[in-house]
């Protein structure tokens, strides 16, 4: 896309799950459960892409969620 500064999508994709939001809510609801449920880690991962040198950012989020990963096992 062609947006800058701090922006927001509904479930992390802009394109699908916020044109039939109602049915991808009840599908989100029972993954999130499960995990949940299970013990599963579930988190947020800010990139920033739309800010200054922000392309870099998810290659960084990435490596942090495999370090924090590997502390809980």
């Amino acid at each position: 896309t062609n947006e800058n500064g701090l922006v927001s999508t509904y479930f992390a994709n802009p394109f699908g799950p916020v044109q039939l939001k109602e049915k991808t809510d009840k599908i989100i609801d029972k993954y999130f459960k499960y995990m949940f449920d299970n013990n599963v880690s579930v988190g947020v991962i800010y990139t920033g892409l739309g800010l200054p040198n922000g392309a870099l950012n998810p290659v960084k989020a990435a490596s942090e969620l495999l370090e924090k990963l590997k502390e809980e096992k």
